[in-house]
């Protein structure tokens, strides 16, 4: 199908290309990090929220009704109504220790690991050691009672755990030990890190963007937003490139820290703002 020019695209298909846009790098972190269905889980049960708040924000007296939601969300009203009553649907997910162990796969299986008295010593809450071989005690039996996924394998559970550190194999007796309880063993502490400050960045350009969108509508305030890049940059001058746009940003945050400190206050008060600005050097191939 003939890709169609900006002009010619329709308002759906203009905000489907840019969902795409930020979705695929987004999901490309987030893969082997969180599963699909934990994913949909959390942006279902934030949809309903903020279609929650903005009916509130729009008609702040009147009761929401469940049709009201269903029209938003596109979800059938027995799932909004069950979903809104759950244990984890008043907090933050961040704080849900049952959403947090449900994140991956292998997380599923290390909670039931250490909790289930056929897998642990619940006198001292140690894991057992288990066969590898053994479908009805063993590490077999432990995947599948922690794992409802199809097409999940005994093998490609164990090979995670094992890369992950998480858990080490007994060649001897062919079993497997659990090392760790950790249920999220897959990202390093430097890559924890990189990920806040990265997806909080991203979180700040978004709220930007809301901004904008919103001052467009009542005339209030546009925050400054803006990309400077050029098309067509040789690959063989990227080298080149990237040391002086560091320079430049560098230049800049520094300035931008000494203006910021001549607005920050030594105590905290009710009504204050983080405000700020964030910059970053970006490379992108044309057809990604």
């Amino acid at each position: 199908m003939a890709k169609t020019s900006n002009n010619s695209m329709s308002q759906g298909a203009l905000l489907t290309r840019s969902l795409e846009q930020l979705l695929r790098p987004l999901i490309r972190i987030l893969v082997g990090r969180i599963t699909l269905t934990s994913f949909v889980g959390l942006v279902r049960k934030i949809y309903v929220q903020e279609s929650e708040k903005k009916l509130k924000d729009e008609n702040p007296k009147n009761r929401i009704k469940l049709t009201q939601l269903a029209l938003l969300t596109g979800l059938d009203t027995r799932t909004i109504n069950k979903l809104m009553n759950s244990s984890g649907y008043s907090i933050p997910s961040h704080e849900d220790e049952e959403f947090l162990h449900g994140l991956t796969i292998e997380g599923q299986v290390i909670r039931l690991w250490t909790s289930h008295p056929q897998f642990a010593d619940m006198s001292t809450g140690e894991p057992r050691e288990l066969l590898l071989e053994d479908s009805k005690k063993g590490f077999p039996k432990l995947v599948a009672l922690a794992t409802t996924s199809r097409g999940v394998t005994n093998q490609s559970i164990l090979a995670r755990l094992v890369k992950g550190g998480t858990a080490e194999i007994d060649q001897s007796n062919r079993s497997i030990r659990l090392v760790t309880n950790n249920f999220y063993p897959f990202i390093s502490n430097d890559e924890s890190g990189m990920l806040d400050v990265g997806l909080h960045t991203i979180t700040l350009l978004l709220e930007t963007v809301e901004n904008n969108l919103r001052s467009a509508k009542t005339g209030g305030p546009k925050f400054f937003q803006r990309s400077s890049y050029c098309l067509h940059l040789p690959v063989a001058r990227v080298s080149e490139l990237r040391p002086i746009m560091s320079d430049l940003m560098l230049e800049s945050d520094k300035k931008a820290r000494e203006v910021l400190a001549e607005f920050e206050c030594e105590t905290a008060n009710p009504e204050e703002v983080i405000a700020g600005i964030s910059l970053f050097y970006f490379e992108s191939k044309q057809n990604q």
